[in-house]
């Protein structure tokens, strides 16, 4: 038993400190060395697509945002109210189409308004 209760503490959470920083590493161990089976299980349980599919997709779009046409990191577009696939987009077309809630009007008035 400690004389010095405080030194008792330091120790604990010295102790708690290093236990957490190694849990954190274990994780990114893991992930690391299963980034595409934690990829293909997120696309396949938000999209019903696998990482094959994935990537046949991004080949048949050359590597391509469907909107913009740039070589970008690509995301998954869905009908949100579906779920079907439409397409990959990068992160900022995707983005503005959420933004304009899928809506066909919406969009045409945006449209209509850059021609103005």
């Amino acid at each position: 038993m400690h004389k010095d209760p405080t030194k008792r503490y330091a120790y604990l959470k010295q102790y708690r400190e290093a236990h957490h920083e190694q849990v954190r590493e274990n994780a990114r161990k893991y992930e690391r060395a299963n980034k595409a089976k934690i990829a293909n299980q997120k696309l396949i349980a938000k999209y019903g697509m696998t990482l094959e599919q994935f990537e046949e997709m991004v080949i048949r779009q050359n590597r391509q945002c469907l909107f913009c046409k740039e070589i970008k990191r690509l995301s998954v577009d869905h009908d949100h109210k579906t779920g079907k696939v439409r397409g990959l987009l990068c992160t900022e077309c995707n983005l503005a189409l959420g933004l304009f809630k899928d809506s066909q009007e919406t969009l045409q008035r945006a449209v209509d308004y850059l021609r103005a």
